[in-house]
């Protein structure tokens, strides 16, 4: 199976951020350094604070609907990144 990013994106579409209610293609949370290697994908997810309460149910969320959506082999790497410092 060939992996590319509007699979990846496509999966990202649902699942929501609860902060804000929108997914999180939507809400402009996925960066843009998403990289696809065979069957690894890594990207950021940009959340707007940290500590963010939402930040690593919203990642296991965003894996599992990678692996649901695209393939269940792939090997996600999430990495969080934070607008701001509470």
């Amino acid at each position: 199976m060939t992996i590319y990013p509007k699979l990846i994106m496509d999966a990202l579409t649902t699942v929501r951020y609860p902060g804000n209610g929108k997914n999180l293609v939507e809400a402009e949370m996925v960066e843009d350094d998403l990289r696809i290697d065979g069957m690894n994908v890594s990207f950021s997810l940009i959340f707007p604070k940290n500590p963010d309460p939402f930040s690593k149910s919203v990642m296991k969320a965003a894996e599992t609907a990678i692996k649901t959506f695209v393939s269940s082999e792939v090997l996600v790497n999430i990495k969080a990144k934070y607008l701001t410092s509470e």
